[in-house]
C-alpha cells in the first residue's frame, strides 16, 4: 500500500528549505520550499541520485528511515522498492540537511495518481526499512508519529523484513562491521 495524502489533507507537511552543509535543520524552517527532481539512479533503499529541474545532480538520503545495507538480508528488496516508487516519477525534494558524506537529508515525494507518496513513509509501510529515531528531528513534527506508526504497523504483521528472522537494524549492522575491521591490539605479554 502506498502512501498518499488523505482526501482531507491539501498537501504534503512542508518540509524544511535547502541548507548549506553545517547549518542546522531549524534554520530555515518557515519557508517549506520543496525542490522539483528526478530520480537518476536508485544506490538502496533509502539513498538515490536526482537531478534537480535546474539540471544539478544531487545524491539524496530519505530522511527519518534506514533501510538495510548493501550486504544486510532483503536489501536488493528495500532497493527494488524505492525504484518503484520513485523511479520515472516527478519528486519533489524537501531538503532538511546534509549529512557528513554530503547527501541532502530529504523528506521526498513522489507523483502518485492519488497524490504525492511520501517515499520514506512508503518504504516504511511496505516494510523495507526500519524508523530512524536517532534522527526523528530531520522530520517535520507532524510526520513523526505517522513514520513511527508505519514500523509498528509493518512489524507486528511481519510485512517485508519483518518477516525475516535474520533482520538486524543498520545501524547495529554498521557498528559490528566497524567492530571487525578494527585491529584487535595483542595482549601484553
Amino acid at each position: 500500500m502506498l502512501a498518499a495524502c488523505s482526501p482531507q489533507e491539501k498537501s504534503p507537511p512542508a518540509p524544511r528549505p535547502p541548507l548549506r552543509s553545517g547549518e542546522s535543520a531549524a534554520a530555515g524552517a518557515a519557508t517549506g520550499k520543496l525542490l522539483a527532481a528526478r530520480s537518476i539512479r536508485v544506490q538502496d533503499g533509502d539513498s538515490f541520485i536526482a537531478r534537480l529541474d535546474d539540471g544539478r545532480r544531487l545524491t539524496i538520503r530519505l530522511s527519518g528511515i534506514d533501510a538495510p545495507e548493501r550486504t544486510q538480508p532483503f536489501a536488493s528488496v528495500s532497493r527494488r522498492n524505492l525504484v518503484r516508487l520513485i523511479d520515472g516519477r516527478a519528486l519533489q525534494v524537501g531538503i532538511a540537511k546534509y549529512d557528513p558524506y554530503g547527501r541532502a537529508v530529504a523528506q521526498v515525494f513522489a507523483a502518485g495518481a492519488n497524490g504525492p507518496v511520501d517515499a520514506g513513509l512508503a518504504q516504511l509501510q511496505e516494510g523495507m526499512a526500519w524508523f530512524y529515531r536517532r534522527y526523528r528531528s530531520d522530520l517535520p513534527a507532524a510526520a513523526r508519529e505517522p513514520y513511527a506508526a508505519a514500523e509498528e504497523v509493518a512489524r507486528k504483521t511481519g510485512r517485508g523484513l519483518w518477516g525475516v528472522p535474520e533482520a538486524r537494524p543498520p545501524w547495529e549492522f554498521r557498528q559490528r562491521s566497524r567492530d571487525t575491521q578494527r585491529p584487535r591490539e595483542s595482549p601484553a605479554q
